[in-house]
């Protein structure tokens, strides 16, 4: 059942930054873009009247942003994994859509990435053990 709510969008926020298993990966840093929505539930936030009121998705920027100064990671899915547990920082937060996402890594494909769709019931779960 759809619950009324907010939807709070930062689409292909990009980023260049070193990524990748293989050895051209390693070469230097790779293009990224990273989107991340996010929902949160309409009794929660009302009307929003300040930033205070909703959810500041400036944070959410900087971290994807900070990975331009990161070591380089071989997997999108570590990058993911620690966006998505930046966008559950704020409590107000139920669930997350994030991607990150290389669109230069194929010639014949226009990106290669990886989606995570989690409520904050599960990701909680899988954080505990």
């Amino acid at each position: 059942m759809l619950s009324d709510h907010y939807k709070i969008l930062l689409k292909n926020v990009a980023v260049n930054t070193g990524i990748g298993i293989h050895d051209h990966e390693r070469q230097g840093p790779q293009k990224l873009l990273a989107t991340v929505e996010l929902t949160v539930p309409l009794e929660t936030i009302g009307r929003a009247r300040s930033i205070h009121d909703t959810v500041d998705y400036d944070p959410i920027r900087a971290h994807i942003v900070n990975w331009a100064s990161q070591p380089h990671a071989e997997l999108l899915e570590d990058l993911l994994w620690e966006l998505v547990g930046v966008c559950f920082a704020d409590p107000k937060v139920e669930h997350v859509s994030a991607s990150v996402r290389k669109p230069d890594i194929f010639p014949e494909t226009e990106e290669a990435g990886v989606v995570m769709n989690v409520r904050r019931a599960t990701w909680q779960k899988m954080n505990a053990s």
